[in-house]
């Protein structure tokens, strides 16, 4: 699977965006080469691991930048965002992890050797700088880590803010580096 994107807008400076457009011209281009065949979590939503490349044009210069990504894909009619959720996406150059967990249950899958094994548990510690995993492989396999949150952010949605973490991980697949999503529509 290859795809690209592109995006032509205003953004906002700043890792606590309000909602709406921003003040600051930008334009992005994205290109994402797969890893693997696309695997559908849950119905209506595909998920895969690559590499990535983007150039973003902005009033003070140009970037470009290159390295692991992800794509993904949902499909279907709902009212709200979703039921509260934490998501861990996290890659390395031989591994990837993709986990969530939420009252509705617990999927994602395994990236190794270039084959896919699905989660059937995802244990995670709360909300904090450092945090703990142990993801259960339906092959039995278990995958423990501890990620060290870089840089958070959040993001409006629905008007609740939903922090989010760029994280690097020491795992039982070696180092990886990705994000941890938090939803609480409730808090």
């Amino acid at each position: 699977m290859n795809g690209s994107a592109e995006m032509t807008g205003k953004l906002h400076a700043g890792s606590e965006p309000p909602e709406g457009a921003g003040v600051h011209p930008a334009r992005i281009t994205l290109s994402f080469k797969a890893l693997h065949a696309p695997v559908l979590v849950r119905p209506g939503r595909l998920e895969v691991f690559g590499r990535g490349r983007g150039r973003i044009e902005l009033p003070g210069g140009t970037f470009e930048v290159g390295g692991y990504a992800k794509w993904h894909e949902q499909v279907g009619d709902r009212p709200r965002f979703a039921p509260a959720f934490t998501y861990v996406t996290l890659q390395g150059e031989s591994a990837a992890l993709l986990a969530v967990a939420s009252a509705a249950g617990q999927y994602g899958f395994v990236l190794r050797d270039g084959r896919t094994t699905r989660v059937r548990r995802l244990e995670i510690s709360p909300l904090s700088l450092e945090r703990t995993f142990r993801a259960e492989l339906e092959d039995g396999a278990i995958i423990r880590g501890v990620t060290r949150a870089l840089r958070s952010t959040s993001v409006p949605i629905e008007g609740v803010r939903r922090p989010s973490s760029t994280v690097v991980a020491e795992t039982d697949l070696g180092q990886l580096i990705g994000n941890i999503n938090d939803w609480r529509p409730d808090a």
